[in-house]
């Protein structure tokens, strides 16, 4: 029998898996997606859980759980299954009865919480930064941020406006202004200085106001999401910073479809990036 070992992480991540024969990697098998997840209203964190292959309701599929915060981005979590990857609750009702189907929705004591359609990349693999917009414990909204090297280069970072009125930025020497709900992408390549300086303003009473600094060191080195929103005369954003791309760490990744030992392929070395 499998043993079962509960790994803390990182603040706002669990993973659970079953260590035996089945969990090492289907070799040449490459994720055609990651994620990574966080609440964008404030609470208490929320644990969901997904199968990897997206065989959530085979009995013995591989599953992986991961604690999304309002507070801290998630770690990469990879997917292997088609559009659309779905995610669970635990369900203790249909656990304890010892329930395959559980409650609609539900397989194995787990209860659907909600799903994400995506669009495979053609290339390389889908990379999303998905931001829950509801409250926990209903069924899930999710509004996904590409998050691709395509999209947001190293030492670029993208200010996506969830405000309701124009916002003003200094970053470095670049200055701009970005309207109610739009984004655009800043690389600041003329900086010399090695801490990136970000400040945010607000128009009132005819007069720009400084409403938010932010210092970012090692910026070119990096690359993130600023997630703005407006509480009265601050500007608070959601900086989402990531250093360097690694897939091989993400939660998931090279877990088998199933908890049960399959033929052995024979074939060698890693899964690489396309």
């Amino acid at each position: 029998m499998p043993l079962k070992i509960k790994l803390k992480l990182a603040p706002s991540i669990v993973l659970m898996v079953s260590l035996g024969l089945g969990e090492i990697s289907q070799a040449g098998e490459f994720p055609t997606a990651f994620f990574q997840a966080i609440y964008w209203q404030p609470g208490e964190p929320d644990t969901l859980c997904y199968a990897p292959w997206g065989n959530a309701l085979e009995e013995n599929a591989s599953l992986v759980e991961v604690q999304v915060s309002s507070s801290v981005l998630s770690r990469k979590f990879a997917y292997y299954g088609s559009s659309p990857i779905h995610f669970y609750r635990k369900n203790p009702i249909a656990s304890n009865e010892h329930s395959k189907t559980g409650v609609k929705g539900s397989a194995f004591g787990l209860e659907e919480a909600g799903s994400h359609a995506f669009e495979s990349g053609a290339i390389s693999p889908v990379e999303e930064v998905l931001l829950l917009m509801n409250e926990r414990l209903e069924p899930l909204v999710l509004r996904p941020l590409d998050f691709s090297a395509a999209k947001v280069p190293s030492g670029a970072y993208l200010f996506q406006s969830f405000a309701k009125e124009s916002t003003y930025y200094q970053v470095g020497r670049d200055k701009f202004a970005l309207a109610a709900g739009a984004s655009k992408l800043i690389a600041p390549l003329s900086v010399q200085e090695e801490e990136l300086k970000v400040e945010g303003f607000l128009r009132r009473k005819e007069k720009y106001q400084s409403a938010m600094v932010r210092k970012i060191g090692g910026f070119r080195k990096k690359r993130g999401l600023f997630l703005i929103r407006v509480e009265g005369n601050v500007i608070r954003p959601y900086l989402l910073m990531e250093r360097a791309r690694t897939y091989d760490s993400s939660l998931g990744y090279g877990v088998r479809s199933t908890t049960n030992p399959l033929p052995e392929i024979q074939k060698e070395g890693n899964a690489t990036l396309p």
